[in-house]
């Protein structure tokens, strides 16, 4: 039967049609790809902003609870609780025959840990804890920790410990000595233990050595004067590093200075690990607590958070004056912070 010609060219012209494929050339997926690119550079700086915002008042919260703790103490104590306890406040050496007691088991009760401070034997130090109190004191606390840092946890066998974000206001210079006096851009140091002959001077600070302020000493006012402020967690890597611990009461823990403004580039003084990249140290070694200092230091973009005396919270900037800043350490020295807040 003869074939239509028209109709083969029809066939022709529809398998044509058949094979002809629809898609992206390669220069289109690319410009598509660099667009796609290009948004993503554009939202991903707002999306951490977002995600740092959140840390922030996550941290921000933290340390309102323990603001709130240090006024529920001080309701039912009539003072802030011990800096530490342990050391003999003359000597700065473990001859005072009172048990080792860190800062933080005090306020338990307040942050809701109730059961743990039942468990805590106060007539012990607290490396002298039973195993089991070991373990439950020195596990992670969510209040005690700021999200925008890495949880660091110290391996040291039984009094192996997560480290802490919030550290107290120990004064404007180091941890043997909290007086001191600037004339002419030159520190004179003053009443310090272990230098002079009067220790009951020694504290100019809302905490201390087996002291902790009455809200009637701070004469500066309340919501002049820190009570707690941001810290790092150190990596303990390789080299031991105590800063950020929670539960040794001894120098270069917890106890921060406002000698140095906040996330200074200026050293800590304490028995830390000069290695580590971005965590300025000098090692003073184990039991040189005269020099003993740390600044208050965070995570956050251009400044520190921390709580007043009053239990109010704020954000410090990196570049707020220094005078300024060693005046919100002290308690009583008629020196009070020019900047507001």
């Amino acid at each position: 039967m003869p074939t239509d010609r028209n109709d083969g060219l029809a066939g022709t012209a529809l398998r044509g049609v058949r094979r002809r494929r629809v898609g992206f050339t390669l220069v289109e997926l690319l410009v598509v790809i660099a667009i796609i690119g290009v948004l993503v550079a554009l939202l991903l700086p707002a999306i951490q902003a977002a995600r740092e915002a959140a840390r922030r008042t996550s941290c921000t919260n933290n340390l309102k609870q323990l603001g709130l703790a240090l006024q529920n103490y001080h309701g039912a104590f009539g003072r802030f609780p011990y800096g530490a306890q342990g050391l003999g406040v003359t000597s700065m050496n473990y001859d005072s025959g009172e048990p080792r007691t860190p800062f933080y088991i005090y306020i338990f009760p307040y942050v809701e840990q109730t059961n743990v401070f039942d468990l805590y034997d106060f007539d012990k130090s607290v490396q002298f804890q039973t195993a089991a109190v070991q373990e439950t004191i020195r596990k992670p606390y969510d209040v005690f920790r700021c999200p925008s840092d890495e949880s660091v946890r110290l391996e040291q066998g039984v009094y192996s410990e997560y480290k802490t974000n919030y550290g107290v206001n120990w004064g404007p210079w180091s941890y043997d000595c909290q007086q001191i006096r600037v004339v002419s851009d030159t520190v004179q140091l003053r009443g310090c233990p272990g230098t002079q002959t009067s220790s009951t001077v020694g504290t100019t600070a809302p905490f201390w050595v087996k002291y902790g302020a009455k809200i009637g000493q701070i004469t500066d006012g309340t919501s002049n004067t820190l009570a707690m402020m941001e810290m790092l967690q150190v990596p303990d890597r390789e080299n031991f590093d105590r800063r950020g611990r929670m539960w040794n009461d001894d120098s270069g823990c917890y106890q921060i200075m406002t000698r140095y403004t906040p996330n200074t580039d200026a050293p800590d003084e304490s028995y830390c690990n000069e290695l580590l990249e971005g965590y300025p140290c000098i090692n003073r070694g184990i039991s040189n607590r005269k020099n003993a200092q740390l600044a208050s230091r965070s995570q956050h973009p251009g400044g520190v958070t921390a709580v007043l005396c009053d239990g109010s919270v704020h954000f410090f900037a990196d570049s707020i004056d220094i005078v300024s800043w060693r005046a919100l350490g002290t308690i009583a020295e008629g020196d009070i912070s020019n900047e507001r807040f």
